[in-house]
């Protein structure tokens, strides 16, 4: 027989037998089990994002490649899970098409993310898109919301009412950050048995009943305009007792507890290792007071007490005092350290400092003090503090050079041998950074110069 009559036979399948298909011998994808396509068709979705509804992406491309592809990716509810609406403005489609997302989805759990860019009308819009997940709140997974300005719909809140035992994650974020009237409306969280993740910028009152949510690992709670006084704080952390990631602004004093505390109960939290605090208006001192963190990783507290909130009290005693007394009671390998240190006294800081000795990252923001910061990090200084520290990030205006020069020299190792390193020389820096108003010729100063071309890696960003 000859090779092209061999082929001809082949394609007309009079060797194959009779009832084979022939487009199945000559198409090895379609010899692929269905099972194992979805599973295919599942790995070519967005990993850092939900799918967006853009027919040259999956999971819309996969149905439109040919009747077999069609077919498996219309009975894969898991392709059609997780939808992400992401545009300028509001389009009558998109309802349409959440719809049949939905009806294409099965019984999976639904995660989903929507944002509009501009438009007054656009919380209207994504009211009538959660109109349409409402029936389906207890198979939420992934939530994400973003409204026009600061404000969350009764639309929204009432579907959340229904029931979300399945959510996992909620992000809710302004589009435009401006101060709005706060709703009445709880937004109630009790039944999110499975709750991980909140995030929080807008302004709604949170209401967790009386449930503990012991699957929360990480509660943030930014934006302007949202604070929360000293007594829900401590309401949220009494409710998440597994908890590792805490982030708030809050307002407020020890006389704002009201119902939801008392001003001596110790909230051991073993979990919590990363706590940042912005005490807006008002002091975080009393919150200090409450915890007991032992596992705590990174610190971030920001306030502005310079207003002397404590009438017969220092203007920077009362939260430094406190936060040194956390870490005594902690005894927390704390490693970075974020602070503005503009009400700080310097036995207060060296105290501080003395309580974290293992600290290797410091960020410290103090626009016209910052010799003081200087001065107690040099290592020839009686206070030898933070031997393992290897980041430095100061925020200044005004910056001594001789006395910058003299503390960073204390710290360098340029030969980093073994004997210069760790706790007993203490000459572990790697990276110092400056940052605010000062002459760039800092950098070219003859010792830095020196230790840069050693190996220190060092930054210089001009503020206004």
């Amino acid at each position: 027989m000859s090779p092209s009559l061999d082929a001809k036979r082949l394609r007309r399948g009079t060797d194959l037998g009779d009832g084979v298909d022939v487009r199945t011998f000559q198409s090895p994808i379609h010899r692929i089990p269905p099972e194992m396509l979805a599973e295919i068709f599942v790995c070519c979705l967005p990993e850092s994002r939900l799918p967006r509804t853009h027919p040259l992406e999956a999971p819309l491309l996969l149905s439109q490649v040919s009747s077999v592809f069609r077919s498996t990716a219309l009975s894969t509810p898991t392709l059609w899970s997780g939808i992400r609406i992401k545009t300028v403005k509001a389009r009558r489609e998109h309802c349409l098409t959440l719809g049949l997302w939905i009806s294409r989805s099965g019984s999976s759990p639904l995660s989903f993310s929507f944002r509009y860019e501009k438009g007054n009308n656009s919380n209207v819009a994504i009211d009538e898109l959660i109109r349409i997940l409402a029936p389906h709140s207890r198979r939420w997974k992934h939530v994400g919301i973003t409204f026009f300005q600061d404000y969350v719909t009764s639309v929204f809140i009432e579907a959340v009412a229904r029931g979300i035992p399945n959510l996992e994650i909620l992000t809710i974020d302004p589009s435009y950050d401006r101060m709005a009237q706060l709703c009445n409306d709880r937004l109630v969280l009790s039944s999110a048995h499975h709750l991980k993740e909140i995030n929080i910028s807008v302004l709604v009152l949170i209401d967790l009943g009386t449930s503990l949510l012991p699957s929360v690992k990480r509660i943030c709670f930014r934006g302007r305009n949202m604070s929360y006084s000293l007594g829900r704080s401590l309401y949220f952390l009494d409710h998440c007792p597994s908890i590792e990631e805490f982030t708030l602004n809050l307002f407020g004093t020890s006389g704002d507890l009201g119902a939801f505390g008392d001003q001596v109960k110790i909230r051991h939290l073993p979990f919590l290792r990363d706590l940042n605090i912005i005490a807006t208006e008002g002091h975080a001192g009393p919150f200090f007071d409450h915890l007991c963190v032992p596992s705590l990783r990174k610190l971030t507290f920001y306030g502005h007490e310079r207003a002397g909130l404590d009438p017969g009290q220092g203007p920077h005693q009362p939260s430094w005092a406190s936060m040194i007394g956390m870490f005594k009671r902690s005894n927390a390998p704390l490693q970075e350290l974020r602070l503005d240190g503009s009400c700080v006294s310097e036995a207060d800081l060296v105290e501080c400092l003395q309580c974290i000795p293992r600290l290797k990252y410091l960020e410290y923001v103090d626009l016209y003090r910052t010799g003081m910061i200087v001065k107690v990090l040099e290592l020839n200084s009686p206070n030898a503090l933070c031997l393992e520290l290897e980041v430095i990030v100061l925020t200044s205006y005004s910056l001594n050079v001789s006395t910058f020069v003299n503390m960073v020299s204390s710290r360098w190792d340029g030969s980093r041998s073994d004997a210069g390193l760790g706790k007993a020389g203490g000459r572990c820096l790697k990276k110092i950074v400056v940052e605010g108003r000062h002459d760039e010729t800092i950098i070219n100063e003859p010792t830095l110069a020196k230790f840069v071309s050693e190996g220190l890696e060092m930054e210089l960003r001009v503020g206004d």
